[in-house]
């Protein structure tokens, strides 16, 4: 095979220029240009040069982003220090030997001390800045930061509501004022408050929301204020309108002559054009005689009109000749506008104008929207006091608060940024508004040519986060004008990438041809030009890019519901078809060792409803990345039902739930018997209480199964508040779901989202009152399902939205569901729409929300369109990033609909309209006959001629289905249960017989995860897995901040000390039969004060007489403690927790042998990770 030579770099000259660091450039990147690898370069090279390590400050969007910038730094820097110079090592190489250089004579230290290299979010930044200026920020103390601020915000939206008939006068008609014109719906006053609150950020530098009070004249001053913007933009539309008629005097002329004989004619809607011969000025025109000149030429809606008759002016000419004249000439002149498309654009404009004025009732209720807003934000405030809690745009709030005090003063400003003399920002075409403006006071101190430098970094083409308020005109702006306020501006200079290193030819080609049709010409400022990009590897023999067509409906009718859902089944057939054919190279990646993802991306997890069932049923492993949410999941839901039951003796769906779920696994009709058949008698009974009493009347299987169940939850319910664990809501659900042997029933992913359940459930008092609130409910509905830990994140199948894949390459990316359009949001209570206008300035456009069942005032019709413009640009973006995240094959699945007008695209929002300039053709070429092949299609097998079982189940009657039943098989009796644990629900004399030390929560938090990962790591899984781990489990058990940092620290220091451990090495080592988290169950006590007793063992397995020998004639019993001595001799550590600790390791093994049925020869350990150090002995003989 002929070599395959790398294609020329077409923009070497530009990436070197990037790393002048003398001057300040803003780059624009497109997708797959190493855009990270420019700015990790240029941070290099600015280490070279700077007195400390703290005068550059890179900032990211997401954490993400953050780790991998570091990561790549300090592994550069890393392998500059331990390996030698040579005379072809690459640039980058020798640009981190220089950095090196330059720390080591300046004394940085920097690999014993990374924290010296500033890279970090923005939100990590304004917390920075708030913390380190308490009193100008106004947030006193060390509030947490928190991810989950939808529930602070609905709570004082309620609490605002609650005021409702406060001694609060202005307050009061406020409330009073929303509530009348949502017809007192408080459920969605709440939701339109806390939508308000959500994106506070956004609105509170721009609403007037101070105390005006009854000041009457500050008020009309700030309606001036408020609509001007929609006045200066009526007489800007008014201006381009006249100049493009103006262009054309003669059409002109002749429309102004038609328009008196239509108006002669009885045309009386062209009243107000009565007497104008030719165009008058500007100035002369009004909206009202601009309107008479769309009703003259256009159609209701909105398209040239094509023909006149006597209704708008121009009677027929049969017998007169004067009026055929007229209407021949009127023919003529339509014809001749018909192909003034930008006329058309303008006059469409015109009709939809908002008013120049808001209306008093429009008027009123922003004035107490207004009110309500700022009372809303100080029940916000309160709330984040009363716990201890903060979210990321109060720190956006509060830092740009603290900067703008401080720009009253340059010196303290520069004080303040400390010696920050060099800025470098990712992803930058998704800065807000609110963020941009804490750009600029950052950068308002520097003067131009001091040496201070900014270095910004984006792709216009993949700005897609609109919900965030992200604006890409900032991005151009930035290009244009520079960053920062009036002459302490600095310039950028702009540098475009155009080579592509992801993807080869053979996709970047088409995607040229793609886009360029896509994103066409810009046609507002919210549009986005289209960028080529030339690949760096060549195109391969075979096919790259692939469009699965469907076609739906006919001309006569649309397509029904049924068809439309049969034909999402077989795209969801078609898709994992797809996946299998990639299957074996998935297998053959992970014997290798290397990457191969296969990914499927989709704008709305909805939309992969058809294809994750088919992914189970097919028995395709994959990671869903944020797709499925928790209270969605069975386990969760059998859960959920298992907390209710024992927290409600009469909540009988709750227990029949349990009593159904795998671990128990009765039928419907055994469900229907312990429940008293139709006896209403027995209806006020408890279910525990009908389980006993109708307990013999089952089946012999099913009355074992029952009858445990009944055992285990008795035993639950009167032990609740007894034992050492009584305190803990969490533990006592956890360890009854255990006995019942809940784990058995799960597989890994399973698992994972119990464990995510009962860190949830740690937050809940031992009442357990907090579950029936819909607070908890809105809590697990945050949550998410964990990704499947058995799949790799190198090679297998990946789900997740397009939003989630920004930023990320995948070898094959499918992209289902073109046609499927996004949810609807909901209406704000203030619609609002900030922009630039011509001049520059910054103008704000606003209006209320209408009354309930008339939400769309004119005024708040039009920002609302002026949004779904951009919306729609945004589409086109974020298309394209679906598309680019492809390096070898991309696959585009989508369905059009035929109708009278030919074959469309579906609905107007979704992708496969945005990109139908594109994929029209390879639409009409699969629609065509047979005998005109499309050449669209993978080369996969021809289906079969027989009906797949999917199609029989998806076609069979629903009066045909029956549930299946999952539960345990070979139910073993509770005596000898394995891996069941029940530690708290013993009673009376029954004492625990080991101390465990508890710690603080941090402590055993930190534990439990070292813990885990040192399971994971048993069982095969790969070391890259622990910093992405232990990240993912501090966050869901709700550490952030420096708390997070600190605990991420010292796990990952424990289990890196570990692997590097020999001892811990053979430890965890694959062995047969080898156990992690082993536990048994037994009964212990005697008569009335007998109870469930558990004993787990983290490390269970075979091997030979020493640490480090094999064999397999000795059992070794190992338990992890994360305990190290403080300021004692390590061996006296040792002595005294092997004294500690020997009795419960014996009991271990006492249990072992009566489970096996045998006597074994054991040694027991003690295993340290943060030592490390694994301290054994065996057994003295008996």
């Amino acid at each position: 095979m002929p070599e395959v030579l790398p294609l020329p770099i077409r923009d070497l000259d530009q990436r070197a220029r990037a790393l002048d660091v003398s001057e300040s450039f803003i780059v624009r990147a497109p997708a797959g240009s190493g855009k990270t690898d420019l700015l990790t370069r240029r941070f290099l090279r600015l280490l070279t040069v700077v007195n400390e390590p703290e005068e550059i400050l890179a900032i990211t969007f997401t954490r993400a982003a953050t780790a991998e910038m570091r990561a790549r730094i300090l592994s550069d820097l890393e392998r500059a220090a331990r390996t030698p110079e040579a005379a072809d090592e690459d640039d980058r190489l020798a640009l981190a030997r220089a950095a090196l250089a330059h720390a080591e004579r300046r004394g940085w230290r920097l690999l014993e001390q990374p924290h010296r290299l500033s890279i970090e979010t923005i939100d990590s930044l304004c917390l920075r800045i708030a913390h380190g200026q308490p009193l100008l920020s106004n947030l006193g103390g060390q509030l947490t930061p928190t991810e989950q601020g939808a529930r602070l915000y609905a709570q004082a939206a309620r609490r605002l509501l609650s005021r409702l008939g406060s001694s609060h006068t202005a307050l009061n008609k406020a409330l009073t004022h929303l509530l009348a014109m949502r017809d007192n719906n408080l459920a969605d006053c709440e939701g339109l408050i806390a939508g308000m609150l959500a994106q506070r950020d956004q609105w509170l530098r721009i609403f007037p929301i101070s105390h005006l009070g009854d000041d009457e004249e500050a008020w009309e001053e700030l309606r001036y204020k408020l609509e001007k913007p929609f006045r200066d933009e009526i007489r800007r539309v008014l201006q381009q309108a006249h100049a493009a008629l103006a262009a054309r005097p003669l059409l002109a002329s002749e429309l102004f002559r038609l328009a008196n004989f239509a108006l002669a004619n009885g045309y009386e809607e062209l009243s107000g054009l009565a007497g104008i011969s030719a165009l008058p000025s500007a100035s002369t025109l009004s909206v009202d005689h601009w309107l008479a000149i769309c009703s003259m030429l256009l159609t209701k809606s909105d398209t040239w009109r094509k023909t006149v008759t006597a209704a708008e002016g121009f009677p027929p000419g049969t017998k007169n000749r004067a009026f055929k004249e007229a209407k021949d000439a009127m023919l003529k002149l339509l014809q001749q506008f018909s192909q003034e498309q930008d006329l058309l654009a303008l006059l469409c404009a015109i009709r939809a104008l908002p008013r120049p004025h808001y209306d008093e009732q429009q008027w009123s209720a922003l004035r107490h929207f207004f009110t309500l807003l700022r009372y809303a934000v100080a029940e916000l405030r309160v709330l984040f006091a009363e716990q201890n809690a903060v979210d990321f745009p109060e720190l956006g709030i509060a830092a740009r608060h603290v900067l703008q005090e401080e720009n009253r003063g340059l010196d303290r400003l520069l004080a303040l940024s400390g010696n920050l003399r060099h800025l470098l920002i990712d992803e930058f075409q998704d800065t807000s508004r609110s963020q941009h403006q804490l750009v600029s006071y950052l950068v308002h101190a520097w003067e131009q040519g001091e040496g201070r430098t900014c270095f910004l970094v984006g792709d216009p083409m993949q700005s897609i986060y609109m919900f965030r308020q992200a604006e890409v005109e900032l991005f151009y702006q930035v290009e244009a004008r520079g960053i920062g306020h009036d002459e302490h501006g600095i310039t950028c200079e702009p540098i475009q990438l155009l080579t592509n290193f992801r993807s080869h030819a053979g996709l970047t080609s088409r995607w040229n041809e793609i886009f360029t049709a896509v994103f066409g010409a810009p046609s507002q400022s919210a549009a986005v030009p289209f960028t080529e990009s030339f690949a760096s590897e060549p195109a391969p023999a075979a096919q790259s890019l692939h469009v699965h067509p469907q076609i739906i409906g006919t001309s006569e009718s649309r397509p029904s519901s049924e068809e439309k859902q049969q034909a999402q089944r077989e795209e969801a057939e078609a898709v994992v078809t797809a996946i299998e054919h990639h299957l074996p190279a998935i297998r053959q990646a992970e014997l290798e060792g290397r990457e191969y993802r296969v990914a499927v991306l989709v704008r709305a997890r909805q939309h992969l409803a058809a294809i994750v069932p088919l992914l189970r049923r097919r028995n395709i492993p994959f990671r869903a990345v944020e797709l499925e949410t928790l209270a969605e999941r069975q386990e969760l839901l059998d859960l959920l039902a298992l907390t209710r039951a024992l927290l409600h003796p009469m909540d009988r769906i709750a227990w029949l739930s349990v009593l159904r779920a795998p671990w128990c696994g009765l039928t419907l009709t055994d469900l229907h018997t312990l429940a008293g058949r139709d006896d209403r008698s027995q209806r006020h009974l408890p279910m525990l209480e009908l389980l006993e009493q109708h307990l013999p009347e089952l089946a012999p299987e099913s009355q074992a199964r029952a009858a445990r169940a009944f055992v285990i939850l008795r035993s639950a319910l009167e032990a609740r508040y007894t034992g050492p664990h009584a305190a803990s809501f969490s533990q006592w659900i956890e360890r009854t779901w255990r006995s019942l042997g809940g784990p058995q029933c799960l597989d890994a992913a399973g698992l994972e989202n119990a464990q995510v359940y009962f860190a949830l459930l740690d937050g809940i008092a031992p009442d357990g009152i907090a579950v029936f609130t819909s607070e908890f409910d809105e809590q697990l509905n945050h949550l998410f399902a964990l990704p499947d830990p058995t799949v790799s994140e190198r090679a297998g199948v990946q789900l997740m939205t397009i939003h989630k894949s920004k930023g990320l390459g995948f070898d094959v990316v499918l992209v289902p569901g073109l046609d499927r359009k996004p949810t609807g949001d909901r209406g704000s209570l203030i619609v609002s729409l900030q922009r630039n206008a011509p001049g520059g300035e910054e103008e704000v456009l606003l209006a209320p929300i209408g009354t309930r069942g008339d939400d769309r005032h004119a005024t708040y019709a039009w920002i609302q369109r002026q949004r779904d413009q951009r919306a729609a640009e945004e589409r086109k973006r974020l298309f394209y990033v679906a598309c680019t995240r492809a390096r070898r094959e991309l696959h585009l699945f989508g369905t059009a609909t035929v109708t009278k007008d030919g074959l469309q695209p579906g609905d107007a929002r979704s992708l496969l309209a945005c990109a139908w300039p594109a994929l029209e053709a390879e639409f009409i070429a699969f629609a065509a006959p047979a005998s005109e092949p499309a050449e669209t299609l993978l080369p996969f097998p021809e289906p079969s001629s027989e009906r797949r079982p999917l199609e029989m189940a998806a076609n069979a009657e629903l009066q045909n289905f029956a549930p299946t039943l999952r539960r345990l098989r070979d139910l073993p009796p509770i005596a000898a249960m394995q891996n069941v644990t029940l530690t708290g629900t013993y009673t009376g004399a029954v004492e625990d017989p080991f101390a465990r030390p508890e710690g603080t929560r941090r402590a055993r938090l930190v534990g439990s995860i070292v813990h885990t990962l040192l399971e994971d790591l048993s069982r095969g899984a790969s070391p890259e897995i622990i910093r992405p781990r232990t990240q993912r489990l501090l966050r869901e058990a709700a550490l952030a901040g420096r708390a997070l940092e600190s605990a991420l620290d010292e796990v990952i220091s424990a289990v890196h000390a570990s692997l590097a451990d020999p001892d811990s090495a053979w430890l965890l080592g694959q062995r047969e039969g080898a156990e992690s988290e082993t536990s048994w169950t037994s009964w212990n006590g005697t008569g009335a004060e007998v109870a469930l007793h558990t004993l787990r063992a983290d490390r269970v397995f075979l091997a030979g007489e020493t640490p480090g020998s094999e064999g397999s004639h000795i059992t070794w019993i190992v338990d992890y403690k994360m305990s190290a001595p403080a300021g004692e001799p390590i061996e006296d550590f040792l002595a005294r927790q092997r004294a500690l600790y020997a009795p419960q390791l014996e009991t271990y093994a006492e249990m072992l042998e009566q489970v096996r049925g045998r006597k074994l020869e054991i040694c027991f350990g003690l295993y340290f990770p943060r030592i490390p150090r694994l301290e054994w002995w065996a057994p003295a003989a008996e």
